[in-house]
């Protein structure tokens, strides 16, 4: 896993690692070589390269990787840096790289061959989206080289911890950073600049850069130690048994989306329990039907067949297609109520409308509200504190798994986070909620727990929503598309052999 770093974080780790031995100067000199070996796998040798330094640790970076490069690159310092000014390690470098190396002040920017590939290595992890002159003029500037764009750590502009970006930030086609993704590079803004994050090591040990992480990321290599372990002797009830419960007449389509997903992603049944069946519903799902109001909902008197459903289960969904009645709401939070606490339970759409009523164990709970769901469940709870408003605090008072949907996405049980990365436009369809619940349910069905259930099961669903992209492009893609993929993005991720 990926682990996702703050500003704060990032210097932690320097801090650490100066404080057990490594001088700032080493640390410089590890970070720069990391950064210029990942150089030489994206610009082939002999293109020219400009490095553009700033008078900070970043431009001390900047230095480094030019004096580094200049053995297989024609390269060409762009700085008016002072040495006097700078730190110590960041000043040897700037010195040496204005004595050997060809350099120019920012005055000279368009006599440079407009086909080099320009390194970004002017502010770094601590700057922000507030740029001050000549800072823009000099980021549109570096624009109108045509080779590749490489940022050293944080593009220009982007704020490494909120995402807020500068109009005239840095525009990089990779981003080379220091042992993690920063927080700011996933907002739907940094996105657009960031370009791809190749990450680097400093020396620092695996342990202390988790320590400092706010969330990690689950990559295709994770996959396979995360998913859950078969075994030859395995039959449909060992898999797990996913009960789904909502659906009216009007939203039929989204629990059979539901019951699908369960069984795509590995259960061994699942069972539909729906005032009104939709007639696409995959013959693999078992049916309960439910009694049903004159209106199409699920009539209340449902409780008690309800209940004996459950008592099958492994696992249980709810809320794709319930509708927001006050009754059928009230219902089903007394068989909520009612239900093991060791059961999970994956609460979705309109099911959220009931958690205000749950009076019991939420440990083995999982939510997955988008943001506007998420928004109605704080005032429903009562929570206003702007501070109190992140899914971790909603998790810890709650005592559940949180998966809030967004860009990120984040899932926390209120220690740990996990963000899900991937995803695109094009899943942002009816239903594609509906099928992130089952695929959540299917996993914790068959053993996972649920915040390893919700993490996993996000990555999952994005993965195969990106797959189902590329193949019918965001325009052409529905919520079924993505339960189809699931099953190949097991298998290219080396979890199906």
């Amino acid at each position: 896993m990926q682990n996702v770093l703050t500003p704060q974080g990032s210097r932690a780790i320097d801090q650490w690692c100066i404080q057990n031995g490594t001088s700032a100067a080493e640390l410089m000199a590890v970070a720069s070589a990391s950064a210029a070996a990942a150089v030489r796998t994206l610009v082939p040798a002999g293109t020219p390269i400009v490095v553009a330094c700033g008078g900070g640790n970043n431009g001390g970076d900047g230095f480094s990787m030019a004096l580094d490069l200049s053995a297989d690159y024609p390269v060409t310092v762009i700085s008016d840096a002072d040495p006097a000014t700078m730190s110590p390690e960041a000043a040897a470098y700037a010195r040496r790289a204005y004595s050997e190396l060809s350099c120019c002040p920012w005055s000279d920017i368009d006599h440079l061959n407009p086909q080099s590939a320009v390194i970004d290595a002017l502010v770094g992890v601590g700057g922000t989206s507030m740029l001050r002159d000549p800072l823009p003029e000099r980021l549109r500037s570096l624009h109108r080289f045509s080779g590749r764009h490489i940022a050293v750590d944080v593009p220009t502009g982007v704020d490494a911890l909120t995402g807020r970006v500068h109009p005239e930030a840095f525009r990089a086609d990779v981003t080379i950073t220091m042992e993690g993704p920063k927080s700011g590079f996933f907002s739907a803004a940094a996105r657009a600049v960031v370009g791809t994050v190749v990450v680097v090591g400093i020396g620092a040990p695996a342990r202390v850069v988790q320590s400092t992480a706010i969330a990690q990321i689950i990559e295709d290599a994770d996959v396979p130690a995360l998913l859950p372990t078969r075994d030859l002797r395995a039959n449909k009830f060992t898999r797990g048994c996913v009960v789904v419960i909502g659906g009216s007449r009007s939203m039929r389509g989204a629990p059979s989306m539901t019951a699908e997903a369960a069984m795509r992603v590995g259960a061994g049944l699942a069972i539909l329990a729906t005032p009104s069946v939709h007639p696409l519903t995959p013959r693999e799902v078992m049916t309960c039907v439910l009694p049903s109001s004159p209106e199409g909902w699920m009539d209340p008197s449902a409780e008690p067949l309800l209940l004996s459903e459950v008592e099958r289960a492994s696992a249980v969904a709810i809320g794709p297609g319930l509708g927001k009645e006050p009754a059928v709401l009230a219902m089903i939070a007394r068989v909520v109520t009612q239900l093991d606490p060791a059961l999970p339970v994956v609460v979705d759409a309109d099911g959220l409308r009931m958690i205000p009523q749950l009076n019991r164990d939420l440990t083995n709970v999982v939510l997955t509200p988008h943001e506007g769901e998420y928004q109605r469940l704080l005032r429903d709870l009562g929570i206003a504190d702007p501070e109190h408003q992140q899914p971790a605090y909603l998790a810890m008072q709650l005592g559940c798994v949180v998966h809030r949907k967004g860009i990120p996405s984040v899932t926390t049980n209120g220690q740990q986070a996990v963000w899900t990365v991937r995803g695109n436009p094009g899943m942002a369809t009816a239903g594609s909620g509906d099928v992130l619940t089952g695929i959540i349910a299917g996993l914790a069905a068959q053993g996972l727990s649920t915040y390893r259930a919700a993490s996993l099961g996000s990555f999952l669903h994005a993965a195969a929503g990106d797959l189902a992209a590329r193949e019918l492009s965001e325009y052409g893609m529905l919520a079924g598309d993505v339960i189809s993929r699931v099953g190949r993005i097991l298998t290219t991720s080396g979890a199906v052999q």
